[in-house]
């Protein structure tokens, strides 16, 4: 019966966001083209989404800005009447790539994280640099690591990986090591739904301590470009609360509105203290940079 509850309730929570946006679509008149339209979102529902599939919100939000990074990575050419077409196509194809390009950077200076790594070979010093875009960061989900700021230390320590050195030809230990390159509008930290115990074969809920925490300073591990120059602190916007195993389990957000925090419990929102949420594990904690939050 629980089960079956579950489902009839999954649904009609499914099937009421696609009939908002069917709505939403219906009583306005959105270009097609572009990706912020209320048919893209309706679609993102409808085909990667299902109730049974245990799905987050963090799963939308990747594919959301998937799907707005590849449009705005590759210029949209319209078809227009002109009176001389090749200058004229070729002076709006710029305009196009250029508020393109500005998007670009807005969604960049909002959401993406920006991680140098870099791997040093110990016995011929040669190194391999890459910067990555990260939706958020990932967070290792350990006993060990009491509190965000130890998970966050533990996740930018060097690390010893042994790989083909192409200048040694062959293998060898490499020091890999992470900074942060910028500080974005929003930060999303992410922890494992759950721990698994691959000695019993089994998975369980994790039984870390409460891991909320209302403020975070990135400072110590950014680039030294970034340390004195960009702003670095953060303070928590919203969570997202995981119960159940693996396979089968419920979400809680939590959100903060004028310096209250209220509960969405699907249909039931309640107001609840602060104090509550720091004795709770969250899968997803969502800050925001402290200059833009005041």
């Amino acid at each position: 019966d629980a089960i079956r509850g579950c489902e009839s309730r999954g649904k009609i929570h499914l099937n009421s966001l696609k009939n908002l946006f069917s709505e939403i679509e219906a009583q306005q008149n959105y270009d097609k083209i572009g990706s912020l339209n209320p048919k893209m979102l309706k679609d993102l529902a409808s085909i990667d989404f299902s109730f049974n599939k245990q799905n987050s919100a963090y799963d939308y939000y990747c594919q959301f800005l998937n799907k707005i990074k590849a449009e705005l990575k590759e210029p949209t050419r319209k078809s227009i009447s002109l009176s001389i077409p090749n200058q004229s196509f070729l002076l709006m194809d710029e305009k196009i790539i250029s508020d393109q390009s500005k998007q670009m950077k807005l969604i960049e200076d909002c959401f993406f994280l920006k991680i140098k790594r870099v791997l040093a070979c110990n016995q011929c010093g040669s190194k391999v640099e890459t910067i990555k875009d990260e939706y958020s960061m990932e967070l290792e989900d350990s006993l060990t690591c009491l509190g965000i700021k130890a998970c966050l230390s533990k996740h930018f320590s060097p690390k010893k990986i042994s790989k083909q050195c192409s200048i040694c030809v062959k293998e060898t230990e490499f020091i890999e090591q992470s900074t942060i390159m910028n500080t974005p509008k929003y930060i999303l930290l992410r922890f494992p739904r759950a721990e698994r115990f691959y000695f019993r074969k089994l998975s369980s809920k994790s039984k870390r301590n409460g891991n909320f925490q209302s403020n975070l300073e990135l400072k110590s591990f950014a680039s030294s470009e970034i340390q004195d120059s960009s702003p670095s602190k953060y303070e928590i916007k919203g969570c997202i609360e995981f119960m159940g195993r693996i396979d089968t389990g419920h979400y809680v957000s939590y959100c903060q509105r004028a310096n209250k925090w209220f509960s969405f419990d699907d249909e039931c929102v309640t107001h609840i203290s602060e104090g509550k949420l720091k004795s709770k594990r969250f899968h997803l904690l969502l800050y925001e940079l402290e200059t833009e939050a005041k």
